[in-house]
């Protein structure tokens, strides 16, 4: 489901611009369907994907990349440009009020909304929503998942190629130029920032969301420009979105974590992973396999890339992974416990995701 984008608007008239800059953005609030005091706008950088507000920009000026002819190399530099409007916020929480469940993936049609809304409460005509470029756009999923602090203990393996891992005792967070990847509690995440709030609305359901999110595991996958634009070719605009390619990117940014090939069954049980090395390898290598296995479950990849040979290391981790073998969520990493979700990947197609 769509949370989280953000937007630019083709070029709007000079007209509009003046009229737009004279109206005072954060204090518009207002409920297209009740009528009531609910939406705040800012017209500052959202604080996180947890921030409620919608955020507006005028803006007369956008980044331009070129060959300097002075240095000879490529330089980036903020250069004026016709009049346009920059807007990020989540498009789930506009229509819910919340993003723990009754989430959708049919985008432009509810940004269509959303600039129809736009339209009523500043008084004007804005440019069709199809030719609004995307230049940040979230998928998420949930899953439930019991004793989901529990459950995060046995991702202390996880691993993103080249990237920092960042670990919480309920989230990970995986940042980069790309994607990000984020996992967290949602129940967390909902009483910490949003429970409050809906709280103070005269007649909202605020149980519904709050049981739901109950051993709710949320997964993000935040696609940046840079990632949309080559799927494309070029700016990605509202009339260029599949979802289909957004939950293509999504399952490879969170088969990455897990060290995986996409579609493929996965083994992380050591028994299991024991039989299936010893099933398609030779005695020797079955054995020189399990035992890296074994290290990399209970150790990590820092650890055991110090004490072995690179090309071995690096020669055993192509294996693991073209055969769907993981050590990131293995039942070694905690001894003489049993991990009751060894087989999960939060991928779509996982008997534990929330529809």
């Amino acid at each position: 489901m769509i949370d989280t984008i953000r937007v630019e608007s083709p070029a709007i008239s000079q007209e509009l611009y003046e009229k737009l800059k004279s109206i005072s953005i954060e204090k518009l609030a207002y409920d297209h369907s009740e009528q009531e005091l609910l939406y705040s706008f800012t017209s500052n950088d959202l604080s996180g994907s947890y921030d409620n507000r919608i955020m507006l920009q005028l803006r007369t000026d956008h980044w331009v990349r070129f060959h300097s002819h002075d240095t000879g190399k490529w330089v980036t530099e903020l250069m004026p440009c016709p009049p346009y409007l920059v807007s990020e916020f989540s498009i789930h929480k506009f229509y819910v009020g919340h993003n723990v469940c009754k989430g959708f993936n049919d985008l432009p049609v509810k940004f269509a909304g959303f600039v129809a809304f736009l339209e009523k409460l500043l008084d004007c005509s804005l440019p069709i929503s199809d030719d609004w470029k995307i230049t940040r756009l979230d998928y998420a999923e949930t899953f439930r998942v019991r004793e989901i602090e529990e459950w995060f203990k046995y991702l202390n393996n996880c691993q993103y190629p080249r990237r920092p891992v960042m670990r919480y005792p309920t989230a990970l967070f995986a940042p980069g130029r790309t994607t990000s990847v984020r996992f967290y509690s949602k129940e967390h995440e909902f009483k910490k920032h949003d429970l409050k709030k809906l709280m103070k609305i005269e007649g909202f359901d605020t149980l519904t969301p709050l049981r739901e999110s109950k051993n709710l595991l949320r997964v993000e996958v935040q696609i940046k420009s840079r990632k949309l634009k080559d799927l494309c070719e070029g700016d990605y605009t509202m009339k260029d979105y599949k979802v289909e390619q957004i939950q293509m990117i999504y399952d490879k940014e969170v088969c990455k974590i897990f060290q995986l090939k996409e579609e493929r069954r996965i083994y992380n049980n050591a028994k299991e992973v024991k039989d299936y090395l010893y099933k398609n390898f030779s005695a020797k290598q079955a054995n020189a396999l399990f035992s890296t296995y074994s290290q990399l479950a209970l150790f990590g990849k820092d650890e055991v890339r110090k004490q072995m040979p690179k090309s071995t290391f690096y020669y055993h981790l192509k294996i693991f992974k073209d055969h769907g073998i993981s050590f990131t969520n293995s039942d070694l990493e905690i001894k003489e416990e049993k991990n009751p979700y060894a087989d999960f990947v939060p991928t779509l197609d996982s008997i534990y995701k929330v529809s």
